[in-house]
């Protein structure tokens, strides 16, 4: 390199040099890199501040009308808010009340609580003709509630009015303190006790334009009746029962013992112009219990007809009374929100055999008799199931559906089903007049006007066009269609079912 090439260059970097110095002191706010903090609402940029301590404090500071309503200490950002740490050499920071006003304006401030999602099923049933038993869990959809507390105990004693309420408070605290009774010859002991749903809890900054319970009796009526509670009232008449009124309001004697608390039985004598409530419950939770029940059961007895030649025809004559009889059965039950989903009897011991009740007739007919169902105690309808067994949910209404017939239980996976009297058998098969969630079912129409459905079998033993006579074995116990454990649906109508007949129940043709 020449002299002049050396010359040139230093002449070069001096002139660099000088240019940077002039640049360096003529933006004197750019001589140093800043930390600052870009805020972010909703996703979007809002400005950057020099402070987020100052914000967050100027947010607290300028929020007493929360912390009075809800009777909270401190008041936090929205949820949506972000602030990330950035680098700048320009000093474009926002001041904070600026900063503030835009978030106050596009979004609202949270508080620290606590967030409760409750996992729940939906109903999928769609069949128009449902028989109102319990659904399958068969492609089961379900939904998310959430629930916001700021203490969790709201949420806590909330739970356990609602325990409470299908449990019972006597039922409730034995359980809870571990003083229940042991059985000694009858009686009932609560083995378990569980939600269905998937519940959890956690620690969340809650919006306050989201509703946040604070009082634990408001959140257990949520939990009652849901979100769209209608609040119904019935002033009671000269002459009205627990029962009459519920069931004139599509509700069953359980249910109102629910919505009036302070009734406490069934027996509770109502006085006129007394207000009570008639809402329909909506349980947002499906309470849940297991219990082993000893409970003394009568079995009906049989009836046989035996012909004596030295008698004259048209004499007739009980020459046996019959006598009930009386067996002590365990059985394994388990209830949700007051319903009973499913009875196992596990154990029988028999107190007392049923005597036969023989009639002595004149004349020379044959002796006459079925093999295996039992008389009803009149005489002429017979019990559709093999004994003893336990009517596990009656005639009445269920969660505003009336259930139309008696669901029979305990008699076991596979026992006999027989025609409750002589007749034709109009429906027999899956589904068919009584729908896909009857399952496996048998529909007979009866001479006298009646017609009787069983439904929910394991096995149907007739067909369509057959006639049939009362005491015929026609299927056996299942759990098929829609229902959750095995039983048996038996409901009677006057005329056809689902076709304009009428329902009633059971109890009617054995009393």
């Amino acid at each position: 390199m020449n002299f002049k090439s050396i010359f040139l260059s230093i002449i070069l970097v001096c002139f660099v040099s000088l240019l940077t110095i002039i640049m360096v002191f003529s933006n004197p706010q750019k001589s140093t890199a800043k930390t600052l903090y870009q805020v972010y609402l909703n996703g979007n940029i809002i400005g950057k501040i020099k402070n987020a301590d100052n914000l967050y404090n100027l947010i607290d500071k300028n929020q007493q009308n929360i912390k009075d309503q809800y009777g909270v200490e401190k008041v936090y950002p929205p949820a949506t808010l972000k602030l990330n740490k950035v680098t700048s050499y320009d000093d474009d920071a926002k001041s904070v009340d600026d900063v503030y006003n835009e978030i106050k304006k596009n979004d609202t401030f949270t508080v620290k609580g606590y967030q409760i999602t409750i996992k729940k099923p939906i109903s999928t049933d769609n069949d128009e003709n449902s028989t109102g038993d319990s659904k399958s869990e068969n492609n089961q959809k379900y939904e998310t509630i959430t629930i916001n507390v700021l203490d969790k105990t709201v949420f806590t004693k909330a739970v356990e009015s609602f325990v409470k309420a299908f449990l019972g408070y006597d039922k409730y605290l034995a359980y809870k303190n571990g003083t229940q009774s042991e059985i000694k010859e009858t009686g009932s002991y609560i083995e378990n006790v569980y939600f269905d749903e998937n519940i959890k809890i956690k620690e969340a900054l809650i919006s306050t334009k989201e509703k946040i319970y604070t009082d634990a009796d408001e959140l257990s009526q949520y939990l009652l009746y849901g979100k769209n509670r209608a609040d119904t009232e019935y002033t009671v008449q000269q002459g009205d029962t627990v029962e009459s009124v519920a069931y004139n309001n599509k509700l069953n004697s359980e249910e109102f013992l629910i919505a009036n608390p302070k009734i406490t039985s069934v027996n509770n004598i109502l006085s006129p112009g007394q207000v009570v409530n008639v809402s329909l419950i909506n349980p947002l939770l499906t309470l849940t219990y297991e219990e082993e029940v000893v409970e003394d059961l009568e079995t009906d007895f049989e009836q046989k007809v035996e012909y004596d030649s030295s008698k004259r025809p048209g004499y007739s004559e009980i020459t046996q009374e019959g006598v009930k009889g009386l067996n002590r059965v365990t059985e394994k039950i388990k209830i949700s929100n007051g319903e009973t989903q499913n009875v196992v009897i596990t154990k029988k011991t028999v107190l007392r055999e049923a005597r036969t009740q023989i009639t002595t007739r004149g004349g020379n007919g044959s002796y006459s008799t079925y093999d295996g169902p039992v008389y009803g105690s009149n005489g002429s309808w017979i019990w559709p199931t093999q004994t003893p067994y336990v009517i596990s949910s009656p005639f009445g209404y269920r969660w505003g559906k009336l259930h139309e017939a008696f669901d029979i239980s305990g008699c076991g996976y596979g026992s006999p089903i027989y025609a409750a009297n002589n007749g034709v058998v109009r429906s027999a098969g899956y589904g068919g007049i009584l729908g896909r969630s009857a399952g496996y079912n048998v529909v007979i129409e009866h001479p006298n006007g009646y017609w009787t459905v069983y439904a929910h079998m394991a096995t149907v033993l007739v067909n369509a066009g057959q006639n049939v006579n009362g005491g015929q074995k026609i299927g056996t116990m299942g759990k098929s269609g829609q229902a959750t454990g095995t039983h048996l649906h038996f409901g009677v109508y006057t005329g056809k079912p689902y076709g304009g007949g009428r329902p009633f129940s059971p109890a009617k043709l054995y009393s």
